[in-house]
Formats: C-alpha cells, structure tokens, sequence
C-alpha cells in the first residue's frame, strides 16, 4: 500500500533531518573522541559533511534529488567499514559509534531513497 504524497513528504522530512544530525555528529565526533589530531578524523569531518549537506539538499529539495539519498547509503557503508579501514577498532567507543552511525544512517537513507514523485 502506497502512502499519500503528503506523507511520503512528511516522512521523507523526517528520515532526512535525522541524517543532518547524525552527519553533523560524524562530523564532530572526532573532537568528542580526542581523536582530531589523527589521519582517520578526516575521514569524520569529510563524510559527516558530505552526508549532512547531502541531507540538507534533500531537505530542501525532496522531489528529484533521490541519488543524494543513495549517496548517503554508500557513505553509511564506509563509515560502518571505517573502523576496520583506519584501524581503530581497538577504540571500542569509537568502533561502537562508527557501526552505530553507519547502521542509522543506511537505515533513514533507505527510507529516504524513496521517490515521493512515483506514488
């Protein structure tokens, strides 16, 4: 069962404000860890903003902007693999908010990925 347009919209909005937040912690998470200083903070402060202003581009423009959201489903990937990537899986804190961030993020991006145009 297709839901209405309006609330696809709603939903839409929903999912994607919740990927500006967790793109913007992804983003700072590195100060939060004092981790700032290493290689793998880039990969934070690069993905959470890309992922964030992806996400805000889809906010703003929900009809015809689904490959943002498909963008983000990619990214959620890396930043579940990120840990094993930059190896730092001993740092079970940042391990654990990685594989958190990443699973909430590929959830709402799949839920997001929905085109609101074809209902």
């Amino acid at each position: 069962m297709a839901l209405p347009k309006l609330e696809s919209l709603t939903a839409l909005k929903l999912t994607t404000s919740l990927n500006i937040f967790l793109g913007a912690w992804f983003f700072w998470s590195p100060w939060e860890f004092g981790v700032a200083s290493s290689l793998s903070a880039w990969n934070s402060w690069i993905v959470g903003a890309t992922i964030a202003s992806s996400a805000i581009i889809r906010l703003s423009h929900p009809l015809g902007s689904r490959r943002l959201s498909m963008l983000n489903l990619i990214l959620a990937i890396w930043i579940i693999a990120s840990p094993w990537i930059y190896s730092y899986t001993a740092e079970s804190s940042r391990l654990v908010n990685s594989v958190c961030v990443g699973v909430l993020i590929l959830i709402l991006a799949g839920f997001g990925s929905y085109d609101p145009e074809r209902s």
